[in-house]
């Protein structure tokens, strides 16, 4: 899907906008978790090579919804 969005954005003629990632609950990955963010990076580049670095979130251990209203907020 990812990569389908990005074709549209470059066959609009234009880039009026674009797409960025977000990668939520990083604290679950466990160990590998850098590894792993590195991994979703580049499939995420090569899908859609115009998509802005990705938002990496993650919820501290005593599940407060600290921050979420305002990823919300800049996303509407």
């Amino acid at each position: 899907m990812l990569a389908e969005l990005d074709t549209q954005i470059q066959q609009s003629g234009g880039t009026k906008f674009t797409l960025q990632a977000i990668i939520t609950k990083a604290d679950q990955l466990g160990d590998s978790g850098r590894e792993r963010i590195d991994q979703m990076r580049k499939a995420i580049f090569q899908a859609a090579p115009t998509c802005l670095p990705p938002i990496i979130t993650a919820c501290p251990s005593k599940g407060s919804n600290f921050g979420i209203e305002l990823v919300r907020k800049s996303i509407a």
